[in-house]
């Protein structure tokens, strides 16, 4: 099931989808005002590929690559 968490006056804060009550495929967190904080993939509830990270002002911070949600890299 896709779980939409929203602040009050209406934007998305956070979207996950969870299978099997663990999280399953993509992720996104926002900022405030609606700027993408991070994205991710998980599998079977473990971070998994790449996860990006950007600053508020939406520029690409870092990306940490998982695997079996233990990380391998970070550029």
């Amino acid at each position: 099931a896709r779980w939409v968490t929203y602040r009050e006056d209406g934007k998305v804060v956070k979207e996950i989808t969870y299978k099997n009550n663990s999280p399953y495929g993509p992720v996104k967190e926002y900022y405030d005002d609606g700027q993408l904080k991070f994205s991710g993939n998980y599998t079977g509830g473990k971070k998994t590929g790449d996860w990006k990270y950007y600053s508020p002002e939406g520029k690409l911070q870092k990306t940490e690559t998982y695997k079996n949600d233990q990380l391998v890299k970070t550029r």
